[in-house]
């Protein structure tokens, strides 16, 4: 059997080079993109993720300063006025989880740590139900599939504060000067979102914070949080 060998122009050779070398380059340029491209990635992830330098953080590394003017939970109990409850969401066989998946570092949004951390140590949460601030809020909570079912009014963003409690079973909710005691009973599951009305609060200053605590009916505390007061023209035409 004679063996056969093919015999090309040299001008088809010489295409059949160029090709090759157009192909091997054209390939290392795409596996060195995507290399440079997985390393932003990482970069970006772990930027998001945790702090730039190992340091201490204390919880909430974000916190409003307390107001001024604070009395004990005991006299709030005893001398503050009460507001109805008006429940935006009550559901008692709510678990709460260890992980969402709009956590995970691919959407980048909500994964820094330190802030889950601080999300998954307390049970007492407020905002007003801005849309962007919301969006967060409740993504931040891992409510978010939840927060479709709350009853929240839309006529004007500040005319409530949501408030959030989780693993307890809220009873009554008072409020003195800057202060809202929200008394309850801890317990294994559930999850209420209740509306405080602005206008159901009278705040020492105005221009501080209010300062929500989560209590037993012995009043011991469980759990804090507060936020800004913002003025309503239903309030100050109300305290006027």
């Amino acid at each position: 059997m004679k063996n056969c060998v093919i015999v090309m122009p040299k001008k088809h050779i010489l295409r059949v080079a160029l090709i090759c070398a157009v192909i091997i380059f054209a390939a290392s340029i795409i596996c060195n993109f995507h290399d440079h491209q997985a390393i932003a990635v990482l970069s970006t992830s772990m930027w998001k993720i945790e702090p730039e330098t190992p340091k201490n953080i204390d919880d909430p590394s974000f916190e409003l300063p307390y107001p001024t003017k604070t009395v004990p939970v005991s006299e709030v109990m005893k001398n503050g006025k009460e507001i109805p409850l008006q429940f935006a969401y009550n559901n008692p066989d709510w678990k709460r989880q260890a992980y969402k998946e709009y956590w995970h570092s691919s959407y980048g949004r909500w994964s820094y740590v330190p802030n889950r951390i601080h999300y998954a140590m307390h049970r007492i949460f407020v905002t007003y139900p801005t849309a962007s601030v919301f969006y967060d809020f409740t993504h931040d909570l891992g409510i978010w599939d939840e927060s479709d079912k709350f009853q929240i009014p839309t006529r004007t963003p500040f005319e409530n504060i949501v408030l959030v409690v989780m693993l307890t079973k809220v009873d009554k909710i008072v409020t003195l000067g800057n202060q809202v005691v929200v008394i309850g009973r801890p317990s294994l599951n559930g999850l209420q979102a209740l509306l405080i009305p602005s206008k159901d609060l009278s705040p020492y200053n105005p221009k501080e914070s209010i300062l929500f605590q989560l209590v037993t009916p012995e009043g011991d505390e469980i759990d804090y949080t507060n936020d800004i007061y913002a003025v309503t023209e239903s309030s100050q035409s109300q305290s006027n």
